[in-house]
């Protein structure tokens, strides 16, 4: 699968992460209470990453893409007009 132009790539990435976030972060909260920041701060981006890249972005990526009902363009064959 192409990746998605730009702006929608931004605005996938963005509604799979935000989500992530708020929930991990409320997860966590009892977890990392009285941590330092930057700790906490780790802790809530080492279960978010993962669960975006492998889960979510991909899952909205597809649904992005079959909402625009058309799967990427296909490359045009030498010699044929686009």
């Amino acid at each position: 699968m192409r990746p998605l132009p730009l702006l929608p790539r931004i605005a996938v990435t963005w509604l799979a992460i935000f989500p992530l976030v708020v929930v991990a972060r409320a997860l966590l909260r009892p977890v990392v209470d009285g941590w330092p920041d930057v700790a906490a701060t780790a802790l809530l981006m080492a279960v978010v990453v993962p669960v975006a890249v492998l889960v979510a972005v991909p899952a909205l990526t597809r649904a992005y893409t079959a909402l625009r009902g058309s799967r990427a363009p296909r490359a045009a064959q030498p010699g044929t007009p686009r």
